[in-house]
């Protein structure tokens, strides 16, 4: 009951979201690029904080970093405002986010502001989700958008706040790694609960 409870919740946010950006996505698809080209236009900015992470330029690192989850997010609602969205497109923008993740917490570790076994920890961590529901939707054919209480816009919030306060001076690397490694504590914990929910709902 707790797991249908949440993903409803989840769905309702879900479109009250869709309904407020939709404006935006209209206006955005005037340009003229496609979802998809919006999407690899976004997988190219993701690689940019790494070379900034290399020279250390902190400030850079994160503007070209919320840059590409801007355009990581509009692709999504110019698919919806042209009536576009394909299931490949969903596809390349799952594959693009997991991407553009990665590629943040390598250029914080390349930067020295993270420590590598956070890292590997996190990232990992921060992929299984994903992988659960895909191959838990290819195998049991259950839908498993909204399980697990930590998603994409949780872990960009989490070490959003902790790229800000280090900008800002606060506590210096060490709220780097911290707000890392919640985040990928809190999408191991996701991904359990989405092994959970496919042991209950696949049908052998």
């Amino acid at each position: 009951m707790r797991d249908k409870n949440s993903r409803s919740k989840n769905k309702k946010l879900r479109e009250k979201y869709e309904r407020f950006m939709l404006p935006v996505g209209r206006a955005v698809a005037k340009v003229g690029l496609t979802p998809n080209q919006i999407t690899l236009i976004a997988f190219i900015l993701g690689l940019i904080p790494i070379y900034f992470g290399y020279i250390r330029n902190f400030k850079w690192l994160v503007i070209t970093f919320v840059i590409a989850v801007i355009f990581d997010v509009l692709d999504g609602n110019v698919a919806r405002a042209l009536g576009k969205a394909t299931r490949f497109g969903k596809v390349l923008d799952h594959t693009v986010d997991r991407y553009v993740e990665f590629f943040l917490i390598l250029a914080l570790t390349i930067g020295g502001y993270l420590d590598a076994k956070i890292a590997v920890f996190s990232i990992f961590g921060m992929l299984m989700p994903s992988y659960i529901r895909g191959k838990g939707e290819a195998e049991c054919k259950v839908e498993g958008a909204g399980v697990g209480f930590y998603e994409r816009k949780e872990k960009i919030i989490t070490i959003l706040v902790g790229l800000i306060t280090f900008w800002l001076g606060y506590y210096r690397e060490f709220i780097i790694n911290l707000t890392v490694f919640i985040t990928g504590l809190m999408s191991h914990i996701t991904a359990f609960q989405r092994l959970v929910y496919y042991r209950k709902n696949c049908k052998e």
